[in-house]
């Protein structure tokens, strides 16, 4: 059905029609890039020693002080899990840009809170297995309280396997894969 779609719009003659609501998916998707990428360098240039909300200072950031403020806000929250919510904005970009529906339900969004989440508990749980292979907050408060209480109900080792479990669940559940 493609092919023939194609084909007939190639042919002389034939109508030009905008398919209503793609340029501004376009926009959108485009946009969200765009902040995605920005929120990525501020994740990756952050300096806890950065200023997050004083004007007139110099921060090292790349992202200004917006991406001072940014990072360290998601930084704090989540620590290195941070860095997966370019990443799941960049993945929302690319299904918009291919005219995939971006599936605007509850379930894919708990599903992605949930990966969120279970991910940086779970770089927590790695930081309180191998202390000093890595900073002790990366899994930032988030993954610190998580620990802590799973931690206290199934022991380290059995939190880590729940950890996991629902992080790969959770990470099937928010991209449809099987």
């Amino acid at each position: 059905a493609r092919r023939s779609r194609r084909k007939a719009e190639a042919r002389p003659g034939s109508e030009d029609r905008r398919i209503p609501g793609r340029m501004e998916a376009e926009a959108v998707a485009l946009a969200l890039l765009a902040l995605a990428g920005f929120v990525e360098l501020a994740l990756f240039s952050y300096l806890p020693a950065d200023a997050l909300w004083v004007w007139g200072t110099d921060v090292s950031n790349l992202g200004g002080p917006v991406g001072a403020l940014v990072a360290g806000i998601l930084a704090g929250k989540f620590g290195w899990a941070a860095h997966a919510l370019p990443f799941a904005g960049a993945i929302a970009a690319f299904r918009y840009l291919r005219g995939l529906p971006v599936r605007p339900r509850w379930i894919p969004l708990a599903a992605w809170t949930l990966c969120w989440v279970s991910l940086a508990a779970l770089l927590q749980a790695a930081a309180n297995v191998w202390p000093g292979a890595s900073p002790a907050a990366v899994g930032g408060n988030v993954g610190a309280v998580v620990v802590s209480v799973l931690s206290r109900a199934l022991h380290l080792p059995g939190a880590t396997l729940f950890l996991a479990i629902a992080f790969v669940l959770s990470l099937l559940i928010a991209t449809g894969a099987s």
